[in-house]
């Protein structure tokens, strides 16, 4: 029975450390992974302005209403940039890591497709600070691209009926 009692106390002992020791590790990946992404973003500013970007906010909050169960429900929003270059402005975010910084990473995609939708940006700036490279991100719908092909048959139909009608008007003045 004595065994058993010690047995008891140095297994609930050996798990408290265990768990200590667990709970360490953990806050220590987090701080180097927070510590990572300061840097990455501090490194992300010097290649959005060497590449003609003009910072016009950092880590700007911003919040938009979704709808559930007919309850609205605000859901903030924190891009890591808010940049602009020829009079356009862009949410850039920053990724380091090769995953990461890949579009074809689901959480990125996601992350980005969320700030298209919310902040009602076309396009979006990805800076893969691994790489020092700036990918612009631009989500288009189904509807969108019909919309811009309409648009494309539309115009050269105008410039097709307008040639017609120059053509038309040059013969009725060269016969007078």
């Amino acid at each position: 029975m004595k065994f058993l009692i010690i047995g008891i106390i140095v297994g609930a002992a050996a798990m408290a450390i265990f768990n200590s020791a667990a709970a360490f590790i953990k806050k220590r990946a987090i701080s180097q992974r927070l510590k990572k992404g300061i840097e990455a973003e501090k490194e992300a500013k010097i290649i959005l302005e060497k590449n003609g970007y003009k910072i016009e906010e950092y880590q700007k909050n911003y919040k938009y209403t979704i709808s559930q169960n007919q309850k609205s429900v605000e859901i903030d929003l924190r891009p890591d940039f808010l940049v602009s270059k020829h009079g356009k402005s862009y949410i850039a975010e920053v990724k380091y890591g090769e995953y990461v910084s890949n579009i074809s990473s689901r959480e990125t995609r996601r992350q980005l497709l969320e700030y298209c939708f919310a902040l009602n940006q076309r396009e979006i700036l990805l800076v893969d600070v691994m790489k020092r490279e700036i990918s612009s991100i631009k989500f288009e719908s189904e509807r969108e691209k019909i919309l811009i092909h309409q648009r494309k048959i539309l115009t050269i139909t105008v410039i097709i009926l307008l040639l017609g009608l120059g053509l038309i008007l040059f013969f009725m003045y060269k016969n007078k």
